[in-house]
């Protein structure tokens, strides 16, 4: 599953490696909470932030005045381990 969640995740907590990756950008907001909880509760998997990209690449949408960016867009994946 794909798409712009509106979500910013931000930086992971210790209990959510099985679910997010080391590379991400910004702070999480409330949609990003709400993300994470789904991810969590459907064993389900942020995929882009498992990947490493230098700093200035990991936003997915930046604001016409060029002074905000965000990471918004996430892919959500399922365990490929089973």
């Amino acid at each position: 599953m794909m798409g712009d969640f509106h979500s910013q995740i931000g930086k992971r907590r210790d209990e959510e490696r099985d679910t997010i990756g080391p590379y991400n950008y910004g702070n999480r907001n409330e949609r990003g909470w709400k993300l994470v909880r789904f991810c969590q509760e459907h064993q389900l998997k942020i995929a882009n932030t498992m990947f490493k990209k230098r700093i200035g690449r990991r936003w997915t949408w930046i604001a016409p005045n060029q002074e905000y960016r965000s990471q918004i867009d996430y892919i959500i994946i399922t365990d490929m381990k089973e």
